[in-house]
């Protein structure tokens, strides 16, 4: 038998449910630093499938960001302005979306398989100028080493970096 992983969010009107598969994680974005944001910003989207009443009301994609300081050392959690997996959730709700993204970022195989597959399209990306080559170079490099920058940070300044 296979078994799948999978972690519930209960709101006050649903249930969120969130199966670890490569198809329901995607890197959405990746954001260089420039001369307006000094950060790397990478968002994240994940897919899930919404319960109401025991019935199937299909699915959503709930988002969330990492902004990794220019140096890779410091990592925060950002709400993006559209499709946040914390709309519209209380305090309680919100927390159980805090320990998703942890799960995420620390023990998911499907987010580590998704980080090598965005990594294997940037390398078949076509660029054409040296600048594009540097941001792909980058972009890569930054997904490279996202496991080492987060460890250790997750528990202690992630959650407490969360933005309102």
């Amino acid at each position: 038998m296979n078994l799948l992983e999978s972690k519930v969010i209960q709101t006050e009107f649903e249930s969120e449910i969130f199966i670890d598969t490569v198809s329901n994680i995607k890197i959405l974005d990746i954001k260089l630093p420039d001369s307006v944001s000094h950060e790397y910003k990478l968002l994240i989207g994940l897919d899930f499938i919404r319960l109401r009443d025991n019935k199937n009301y299909g699915t959503k994609t709930g988002c969330f960001g990492l902004k990794i300081d220019r140096d890779l050392r410091t990592v925060s959690l950002y709400e993006p302005e559209n499709q946040s997996i914390f709309a519209v959730k209380n305090t309680k709700e919100k927390a159980a979306a805090l320990e998703l993204i942890e799960y995420i970022l620390t023990a998911s195989p499907s987010f580590k398989e998704s980080k090598f597959n965005f990594i294997n399209q940037l390398k078949k990306k076509d660029v054409t100028c040296e600048k594009e080559i540097r941001e792909v170079k980058e972009k890569m490099t930054l997904l490279e080493q996202l496991d080492h920058i987060l460890h250790g940070q997750i528990t202690a300044d992630l959650k407490g970096n969360l933005i309102h």
